[in-house]
C-alpha cells in the first residue's frame, strides 16, 4: 500500500514538472501592460507585482524566452534615462525577474548577441531599434555580461554602436565609455 502511494506521488510530481516545462516553453505574456486601462490605476508597487514571473516558470523557460520576456517587460525602459549606466543595470535587476534569470544562463551572451545583430538589420522598425539599443547597453554595461564578451565581440559592438549613433545626442559618459571600453 505504501509502495503504491509512493508511486502515485512520484507520478504526480513527474507529471506536474512536465506540465510546468511544457507551459514554460511558450513565450511569457505579461498579464497587464501600459496600454491597459487598469494599468494607469496601479501604484508603482502594484505594477511591479503584476509584472513578476513565478519562479517555477522562470526555471523552465528557454534562454530565448527569457530574453523575450526581458525585452517585453512593461517596466523596462532605456538605460539612457539614468545618470549612470550602473543605475540602469540595477534597475533592470530590481524590476525584471526574466533578466535576473537570463544573466545566470551560460548561453545568455550568445543569445543576446544573436538577437542584437538580428534586430539591427531592421532599423526601419522602431521597436527593433529600441530593443537593439537596450541589448547593446546591457551587453556593454552589465559586468556579468561584459566579462563574457570576447575582444572581437566588444569591438564589433563598440564599432557598430558608435557608427549607428553618429549624429544622435547621447550623454558624454555613454559616448566615452563606449569608445574606451
Amino acid at each position: 500500500m505504501i509502495a503504491i502511494a509512493a508511486a502515485v506521488i512520484v507520478l504526480l510530481s513527474v507529471g506536474a514538472t512536465l506540465a510546468l516545462y511544457v507551459v514554460a516553453q511558450k513565450p511569457y505574456v505579461y498579464p497587464m501592460k501600459p496600454d491597459n486601462a487598469e494599468w494607469k490605476e496601479l501604484t508603482r508597487e502594484e505594477k511591479h507585482e503584476v509584472c513578476r514571473i513565478p519562479q517555477y516558470r522562470l526555471w523552465f523557460m528557454s534562454t530565448e524566452h527569457l530574453l523575450d520576456a526581458t525585452l517585453d517587460h512593461p517596466l523596462v525602459i532605456s538605460l539612457d534615462i539614468f545618470d549612470k549606466r550602473a543605475y540602469g543595470i540595477e534597475y533592470m535587476r530590481d524590476v525584471c525577474d526574466a533578466y535576473c534569470m537570463l544573466i545566470k544562463r551560460s548561453d545568455a551572451k550568445d543569445v543576446m548577441l544573436a538577437r542584437y545583430w538580428e534586430l539591427v538589420q531592421d532599423d526601419d522598425n522602431i521597436a527593433h531599434v529600441i530593443d537593439s539599443y537596450l541589448l547593446s547597453d546591457l551587453l556593454l554595461y552589465d559586468p556579468i555580461l561584459v566579462k563574457q564578451l570576447t575582444v572581437e565581440e566588444k569591438e564589433a559592438l563598440r564599432t557598430y554602436t558608435t557608427d549607428s549613433t553618429e549624429g544622435h545626442s547621447y550623454d558624454k559618459e555613454w559616448r566615452e565609455s563606449i569608445l574606451t571600453y
